[in-house]
């Protein structure tokens, strides 16, 4: 079974984006090494919300990904389908899609969005956290964790990486 790993950076003070959703703060990064490329070529789809598609779709000029890719929503989105490997998933659904996902034997990536990631994880639906740490303090923006995230984890590796970058691997245990 395929794995679903949740791997996002995330500032020293804990904050995955700004306050209006920028990650714009992590460009003076983007040059250093951190596993990504290394991570991205492990899995076989990616996962993410209608907040983190949106983003991409704004801040992008071409789909940055060629690997199938679901987007979550409750709603249903209007933006135009970049290309033919995305696809939209209904919230309801998405229990049934991770596991057919699963079978595939390839692990999925979940791309970001903290919401997403609460709901799944209050569902079970998540295996693994990688957090890269970047050594910036925001001060203020979005969290990962909300006051209800109870999350009992185990750390399972830990990588540094030049330029003050740690990846923090958690495998997460449910009671």
């Amino acid at each position: 079974m395929g794995k679903v790993i949740l791997y996002i950076a995330i500032t020293k003070d804990g904050f995955i984006a700004k306050k209006n959703g920028s990650v714009d703060f992590l460009s003076e990064f983007s040059h250093l090494e951190s596993g990504f490329d290394e991570f991205y070529q492990s899995v076989g789809s990616l996962l993410m919300g209608g907040g983190t598609f949106r983003h991409i779709i704004e801040t992008e000029k071409n789909w940055p990904y060629e690997k199938p890719t679901f987007v979550v929503t409750k709603t249903g989105l209007v933006e135009d389908i970049p290309n033919n490997n995305v696809s939209y998933i209904d919230f309801l659904k998405v229990k049934s899609q991770i596991k057919k996902l699963q079978e595939s034997q390839k692990e999925i990536w979940l791309v970001g969005g903290a919401k997403l990631f609460q709901s799944l994880h209050k569902h079970k639906l998540v295996d693994e956290i990688y957090l890269t740490i970047v050594p910036i303090n925001l001060g203020e923006g979005i969290s990962l964790f909300d006051e209800s995230s109870k999350i009992n984890s185990q750390l399972t590796k830990i990588k540094r990486y030049p330029g003050g970058i740690e990846e923090n691997r958690y495998k997460l245990i449910y009671l």
